[in-house]
């Protein structure tokens, strides 16, 4: 599948903890990586895992670092969902 957002996308994002308490799966979640939580990354919300939280896909299959790599993502991890994209990022580059 497509990305439905790319580098450099101004994405209008929701935060907080009853934002996250509501999430439903296919929503898409801005969350700190697991393995380096300085880095924040955009990913599609699958399923619940319980306890454990969310599993995290990327639209791409075929691109790294989503829950295939490193499980199903902490609650306290994702901070918030995606409600809009604001800029166009990457495609408005192509343009120039």
């Amino acid at each position: 599948m497509v990305p439905a957002y790319y580098d450099n996308d101004l994405l209008l994002v929701r935060y907080g903890s009853r934002t996250v308490a509501k999430l439903r799966a296919g929503a898409v979640v801005v969350a700190r990586d697991p393995r380096q939580t300085g880095l924040l990354i955009v990913k599609r919300a699958a399923r619940r895992e319980g306890a454990a939280g969310w599993w995290l896909l990327a639209d791409n299959e075929f691109a790294l670092g989503d829950s295939r790599q490193f499980g199903a993502v902490a609650p306290e991890l994702i901070l918030g969902r995606v409600v809009g994209r604001l800029g166009l990022g990457r495609r408005r580059e192509r343009q120039r």
